[in-house]
């Protein structure tokens, strides 16, 4: 870890990232939700070829994961090769669902609603990358506990059941949007000391 982010965290009091962050990556999810919706409205109107569709879609998840990778990392400079290969994992995990998805539209197995609401998921995906950025920087920066925390949402059953288990050794709990019903919709945050 670079000296810069060492005396950022260096004082191991309990913290979370910060609600900002966590704005900062709803945000920037959202903005993808409008892309990606706009890309299957105009595939829907034949404005786009499904090869253009396909080709932009996976555009999309690429820069959507990257970015909110890096805010979850808290920032480019903390970013390691090694955090780049966790990256494209998750990026071609992505594509083979993407894929799928393209294989159902084709087959005509979708509605148009169900094609827009599914579309709209793909942007969601991106939140896991933002999980594993700050889970990342939080064990690399020596955090060693961690616990989840249930915002003002609806949740699944799993969730409450990781926020009462309370503080657990870093990485032991799952981050929010994984192992739990809400999937990437999950509205869990996580805190570390």
């Amino acid at each position: 870890m670079n000296r810069r982010a060492d005396n950022i965290l260096s004082d191991r009091l309990p913290i979370s990232f910060g609600e900002a962050t966590r704005n900062l990556n709803r945000a920037n999810v959202e903005k993808y939700q409008r892309r990606i919706l706009k890309l299957s409205e105009q595939l829907i109107a034949g404005e786009l070829s499904f090869t253009e569709w396909q080709r932009e879609m996976a555009a999309s998840l690429k820069v959507v994961h990257v970015q909110n990778y890096v805010l979850g990392r808290g920032g480019i400079d903390l970013v390691s090769s090694d955090n780049w290969l966790s990256v494209g994992r998750e990026l071609k995990r992505q594509y083979t669902y993407l894929r799928k998805f393209a294989r159902d539209i084709k087959s005509e197995k979708l509605s148009k609603r169900q094609l827009l609401a599914r579309s709209q998921m793909y942007a969601d995906s991106a939140t896991t990358s933002f999980w594993a950025g700050e889970q990342d920087t939080a064990i690399a920066a020596g955090y060693t506990e961690m616990r989840r925390h249930l915002s003002a949402a609806d949740h699944c059953e799993d969730c409450p059941q990781y926020a009462a288990s309370g503080w657990q050794k870093a990485g032991s709990l799952p981050m929010p949007t994984q192992q739990c019903q809400c999937r990437v919709r999950c509205k869990c945050w996580v805190e570390w000391r």
